[in-house]
């Protein structure tokens, strides 16, 4: 009977102790996940240092968690996005030395090498680029995920505007990889490579014509928006080129062309992931068109529709400035346009206490403040 009585308390001992050991674990994982969070936040703001600092706190705190491989290459990967290759290869290193029996090891490698070659694309070192590439592709022969990294360079080279590059790595997905999904991507990038070359040579018809083709080639593609967006930009990019050269009629002409292609975005298409930005961006160029109207309602749709928009506390900042300009032109009164600009900021302070436009709101409010109580003694 004691026997039996001490393997009960053995075993309610070794039930109480895994209970425990797994409400632990689960404990550490929220606060890993609230840790990494926080440092893609940090990444996403540009606040570099201060997410290599917090990313040695997490190495240190959580060392020996088996979550940990997996945190640490998606803030690699957010590095990577964020154009911080050196930052991203420093942390696929990390995952490869510490942790070289995790299945993210092997995905680090190749982090690391596609890394390599995106930051020479970035600098111009074209002729590197090919060979890093070159190498990459034959280091990595047969793994599942060479095809989207081959993918993604094609990509990367369009960004760039080395549409030939582009397309030369569009056809290796097509050729190299038929049965992967990339290969209907890539096909899809050639033709909307094809458009912003167009754009970018200034055949202002046959763009398009050539966007028009894209559009009903691709129509439901999830990868359309994004490429209308981009192609827009390169419209808005010549109309703030030709402002600073004084070419004032030409930059309309391009502000223009920009608004009517992402027009067709936020007319034409579903809403995406890319809706927001596409009000955003017209809306900017409304305003420099002095549509002010139109301005208005587009930034209120991203501040009504999209609250967590990357770039809607600065649609609230350009909203008040918006108002400002309506009543210095006396096309509003002073006092409602002061009214207006007033909510808008207010908005900012209260729903986006962190972002780069409070200190100008704030500072627009207290001077606003002081001068009505200047007036009214």
């Amino acid at each position: 009977m004691l026997n039996k009585t001490h393997s009960l308390t053995l075993s309610f001992i070794s039930l109480l102790f895994f209970v425990t050991a797994g409400e632990v674990l689960a404990n550490s994982s929220a606060e890993l996940k609230q840790a990494k969070s926080n440092i893609l936040s940090l990444i996403r703001q540009n606040n570099f240092a201060e997410a290599q600092s917090q990313t040695q706190k997490l190495t240190a705190d959580f060392a020996g968690h088996p979550d940990l491989p997996d945190t640490l290459y998606w803030i690699a990967e957010r590095y990577k996005w964020s154009n911080r290759f050196e930052d991203a290869k420093r942390v696929y290193q990390q995952i490869v030395q510490k942790h070289p029996g995790s299945s993210y090891a092997g995905k680090a490698k190749l982090g690391f090498s596609r890394a390599d070659v995106l930051s020479l694309i970035i600098s111009q070192n074209y002729n590197q680029a090919k060979v890093a590439l070159d190498k990459l592709i034959a280091d990595f022969a047969g793994n599942p995920e060479l095809p989207e990294t081959v993918y993604w360079v094609a990509e990367r080279y369009k960004w760039e505007n080395r549409f030939e590059e582009a397309n030369r790595i569009y056809q290796q997905v097509i050729q190299k990889y038929p049965d992967s999904p990339w290969a209907g991507k890539a096909k899809f990038g050639i033709s909307s490579a094809e458009a912003m070359s167009i754009v970018v040579s200034q055949d202002y018809d046959q763009a398009k014509e050539a966007l028009d083709k894209l559009i009903a080639d691709f129509a439901g593609n999830p990868d359309l928006p994004r490429a209308i967006l981009i192609i827009g930009e390169q419209y808005y990019n010549k109309a703030f080129r030709c402002e600073n050269e004084g070419l004032d009629a030409e930059a309309k002409e391009h502000f223009r062309r920009a608004t009517a292609i992402w027009e067709e975005i936020v007319t034409e298409l579903p809403d995406s992931d890319i809706t927001a930005q596409a009000y955003y961006y017209a809306a900017g160029c409304y305003s420099q068109l002095g549509q002010y109207p139109k301005a208005i309602r587009y930034y209120k749709k991203v501040v009504d529709n999209w609250p967590e928009y990357k770039y809607t506390w600065n649609a609230l900042f350009l909203l008040g400035r918006v108002y400002e300009k309506l009543g210095e032109a006396g096309v509003i009164s002073i006092s409602e346009a002061d009214l207006r600009t007033k909510a808008a900021y207010e908005q900012i302070i209260q729903n986006h206490p962190d972002c780069p436009a409070v200190y100008a709101a704030r500072a627009w409010l207290n001077s606003t403040a002081e001068l009505k109580e200047r007036t009214q003694k």
